[in-house]
């Protein structure tokens, strides 16, 4: 009997142990672990769920404490014997020096038959070097104050290049018929979403994507948009990183679909720029056409002006007519 007991006892811990097990495993990983200022690090999570479990999948742009997230990309699902297995891989860069941890990421998940939870990754620890020599320093002396010639005879060759430069620009203006640059008639700035839109059509024609050029074309797609977003919201978007500017954009009380338009295209353009992804030509037309969707979804509205409005350029304004002034009806 003692040794039937034994065996029944093994198998009810394996029970045991096996009805505690998630029905979501979780790994990741990161590459390189140590890095210089500004390089890129790539964490890799992969996710395996058992058949019949929902899986919520992390954000494109989670909350990753010193790190900055320049890229977001998803594949899979994948099937391997009734399990289904995703890839998500975020581009990251850090612009620090030191010993810094990349915290938890959580992975959700639900199902019938299965209570709801969460799974976490573990920390992984990254060191970033810097990219100055070791016996350098990072902040250089204060240079002193130029010393301010004593004779104003060292300024001829300065002087006589204003008189050239004066001459010559009296010149040219007297060739032209004496006009002032005050006559001179302004070709009016296209408004933002013109300028974007013959920027976008021009790089079309460049040729960039035909001859392989996938990093200038994308660069310059990205600047394309950024530009416009400037101009059009009065926004700092040039020198702002994808994540500053997506922060800026959220703060605007945007539509959702307009929100979920960036955050689909920088990341994209991030990809090709910082971590040299090749995307297919498929990808290629998408983030193209998204770049001219954001065009026409964030147009502003053009003013209507009633019937009896017109522009005079004399004026440069509106003015109403005065029909009854005419002897008009």
């Amino acid at each position: 009997m003692r040794h039937g007991v034994i065996p029944i006892a093994i198998l009810a811990c394996c029970l045991a142990a096996l009805q505690g097990q998630s029905p979501v495993q979780l790994d990741s990983r990161v590459d390189p672990a140590q890095v210089t200022v500004g390089d890129l690090i790539r964490l890799t999570l992969t996710v395996t769920a058992d058949p019949g479990v929902e899986v919520d999948l992390p954000e494109p742009d989670p909350d990753l404490g010193e790190f900055e997230v320049l890229g977001h990309e998803v594949a899979g699902p994948v099937e391997d014997d009734g399990r289904r297995i995703w890839t998500v891989v975020y581009t990251l860069a850090l612009y620090e020096t030191g010993s810094f941890e990349i915290p938890p990421v959580a992975v959700g998940y639900r199902g019938e038959g299965v209570q709801a939870g969460s799974v976490r990754t573990q920390e992984h620890s990254v060191r970033v070097e810097s990219t100055l020599p070791g016996d350098s320093k990072d902040i250089l002396d204060i240079k002193g104050p130029l010393e301010v010639p004593r004779s104003l005879w060292s300024l001829w060759p300065w002087f006589a290049a204003a008189l050239g430069l004066a001459a010559l620009i009296f010149l040219y203006l007297r060739r032209k018929g004496g006009e002032t640059p005050s006559a001179v008639s302004r070709k009016p700035r296209l408004s933002p979403y013109d300028e974007a839109h013959q920027a976008l059509r021009r790089l079309q024609d460049s040729g960039l994507l035909e001859e392989g050029q996938l990093k200038p074309y994308f660069t310059r797609l990205s600047e394309i948009i950024r530009r416009y977003l400037e101009r059009r919201y009065l926004i700092q978007a040039m020198e702002s990183t994808t994540t500053q500017l997506l922060d800026q954009l959220r703060k605007m009380s945007l539509a959702l679909d307009e929100l979920k338009l960036f955050r689909d295209f920088f990341p994209c353009c991030d990809l090709v720029k910082f971590a040299k992804y090749t995307p297919t030509v498929p990808e290629q037309e998408r983030v193209t056409e998204l770049a001219f969707r954001i065009l026409e979804v964030t147009r502003p509205t053009e003013p209507v002006l009633p019937a009896n409005v017109e522009f005079t350029p004399e004026t440069a304004g509106y003015q109403l007519r005065d029909r009854r002034r005419h002897g008009q009806d």
